[in-house]
């Protein structure tokens, strides 16, 4: 029988310990306090952990030891000063765990915080989530509390059960995705992030085949490497073959963070290939393109060719694997992507999406120093091969005159002539047989591009593709897994909305601005370092506000007292209202909007001519 979720916090200041569960079937709310007037009941707080499924921000580290701790029975003064040693002096949990003699904690538990992305705050995700109301720990944490304030505090920490419910609830597929993974693997992996599910099971795998525990690489800091050029990537335009010979003779530096360090002699080179101008970086190809936008027309087809699974393909290809986990790797690579394939093939998509997080997350692990599957030389060969690759195919279709008006990473976008589509397939097709690469096509409307990174692309299916900027996953106005929303902070969502539905369907910015009745769509959400204020007002750490026709005031750092960028004439919203306010400042919003357009080149010439 499965055990109730419940999400869990804890709080402390010098006379005051609180452990907080919610129960997320029932509401059910069970608190476990230490203060003056209340004494911890330790047997509810050890029933309530071993009869939970708990689930927590940041809990592996601060939440479990501190409650180990408390049911040692520790004082509150001696759970503060542990408190300071984590949060203030940077205490890991195990130190903790050494120093007090604590075992590793017996409950079921997952830790929230890396399985959501880009290691934000709990309080950022709340604001990225939409959360009802957003708010900082109330009294600095060194107060004698008193019973008035402890109330507070409660209701504070009940917040953050609220916000961590939700951000729950948001990442319940990727959950699901790994408790899958943990069945199939026997450990627990709930409270993994990508990348460390990627490890874990290709480490484990690699164990099988060679008897040994892989061990990270040390000591490579300095170390340079030189890429290797495969056979198949040729090209005729001599600036380009000049280039290969200058990548051929490159160092690539292993610097002190044990990060790749890009060669001098390619840093900041522009490549040009026709009218399109090319960079080459340690993560990929980018073209220079800026205020531009393209439209297909009867005769024009606008088409995007992005190179499917790129960089595990390059893996596989080439017969790429790092030294020091030898051929083993590769064997083991290779069935996770074959599985993955056949998975997908049988509509298995429990199955797909669980290897496709090992397939896709070990990548990363490639540049970090701290892996086991660490191995700088493999991240520069896949890396300069998917962008030189890329340069091959841009020089191969540039040479029959289709054009080709971006690209980034892993694929292209190209104006290609409707007489001439087959003649582009053909030339695809012989690129991807002298890679062993597959591409995908989509076709597109028009592309309305600010620059590489952020562009409003209309897809022929009527579908918006938003990119950077301009993507809008909180609304599913844009395409892409609802998980995005969590790496970016909303930004006056209607802005882009409004731009969005001009570009497609011709509706006036100011209708789609005035009609929306969602205050959501109209904030903007920031963290400012240190605490902002306005008017000599605590805000928080993470702001969030709308700009309004009485809005006349900026919102300050605490610290500095210099104004927060883009804050001009706003109006602090830390707590969502249940009515749509009077007084937003609509004329702000489409003006805003017009700017927009004009920095994706709306109503200019496109780059190139038909």
């Amino acid at each position: 029988m499965a055990l109730p979720v419940r999400v869990f916090d804890v709080e402390c200041y010098p006379n005051f310990f609180l452990v907080l569960f919610k129960d997320l079937d029932t509401g059910e709310i069970i608190r476990c306090q230490q203060s003056p007037n209340r004494t911890l009941n330790r047997a509810l707080l050890l029933r309530t952990l071993q009869t939970s499924t708990l689930v927590g921000f940041n809990s592996t580290e601060f939440d479990l030891p501190m409650i180990q701790l408390a049911l040692k029975g520790f004082g509150t003064d001696e759970l503060k000063e542990v408190c300071d040693d984590i949060i203030q002096r940077g205490m890991r949990a195990r130190d903790v765990a050494e120093q007090y003699g604590l075992s590793r904690p017996p409950w079921d538990h997952i830790d929230l915080i890396q399985v959501a992305p880009l290691k934000a705050g709990l309080k950022l995700y709340a604001g990225r989530l939409h959360c009802k109301k957003l708010q900082d720990l109330p009294y600095d944490p060194d107060t004698a509390l008193t019973a008035e304030q402890a109330a507070v505090v409660v209701e504070y920490c009940g917040n953050d059960l609220a916000n961590t419910a939700t951000l729950y609830e948001e990442l319940k597929p990727q959950l699901d995705l790994r408790t899958q993974l943990s069945t199939l693997y026997k450990q627990d992996l709930r409270s993994r992030s990508d990348a460390q599910i990627a490890e874990h099971i290709i480490s484990a795998e690699v164990e099988k085949i060679n008897g040994v525990r892989p061990q990270r690489p040390q000591g490579l800091e300095g170390r340079s490497y030189k890429y290797r050029i495969p056979d198949y990537i040729q090209y005729k335009l001599p600036h380009l073959r000049a280039l290969l010979e200058t990548i051929r003779a490159a160092d690539f530096t292993v610097g002190a963070s044990g990060s790749v360090e890009l060669p001098k002699a390619l840093a900041g080179l522009d490549i040009r290939i026709n009218g399109g101008k090319y960079r080459i970086g340690i993560g990929g190809l980018h073209s220079s393109e800026t205020k531009v936008h393209h439209v297909a027309t009867d005769d024009l087809l606008l088409i995007d060719r992005d190179v499917a699974s790129y960089y595990p393909n390059l893996i596989l290809n080439q017969g790429l694997y790092p030294q020091h986990l030898g051929e083993a790797f590769l064997t083991v690579y290779r069935s996770l992507v074959e599985r993955r394939l056949a998975a997908k093939k049988a509509k298995d998509k429990v199955t797909a999406e669980s290897l496709k997080i090992a397939v896709n997350g070990s990548f990363g692990k490639l540049g970090n120093k701290w892996s086991c599957l660490y191995s700088p030389d493999l991240l520069i060969q896949v890396t300069i091969s998917g962008q030189l690759c890329l340069l091959m195919l841009i020089e191969m279709v540039e040479e029959y005159g289709i054009r080709v008006v971006s690209a980034n990473t892993d694929g292209i976008v190209i104006r290609c002539p409707k007489a001439r589509y087959e003649l582009l397939n053909t030339i695809v097709a012989k690129w991807e047989a002298a890679t062993g690469l597959e591409t995908e096509e989509t076709r597109y409307k028009a592309v309305y591009s600010k620059d590489v990174n952020n562009y409003i692309a209309i897809k022929d299916s009527g579908k918006v593709k938003g990119k950077g900027l301009y993507s809008v996953p909180w609304d599913a106005v844009t395409e892409g897994p609802a998980i995005f929303k969590l790496h970016k902070n909303p930004c006056t969502t209607i802005v882009p909305e409004a731009v969005m539905a001009l570009l497609k369907d011709g509706t006036p910015l100011e209708d789609t601005i005035r009609a929306s009745r969602d205050i959501r769509k109209f904030t903007a959400v920031r963290t400012v370092a240190g605490g902002a204020n306005q008017n000599g007002t605590y805000l928080g750490k993470v702001v969030r506000w709308y700009y309004a026709t009485d809005g006349h005031n900026v919102i300050n750092y605490r610290k500095s007292g210099y104004k927060v960028p883009k804050s001009d004439n706003s109006k602090p919203l830390m707590e969502l209202p249940d009515e749509f306010p009077t007084d937003v400042n609509f004329g702000w919003y489409v003006q805003e909007a017009q700017s927009v357009l004009n920095s994706l080149g709306y109503a200019q010439r496109t780059l190139f001519e038909p």
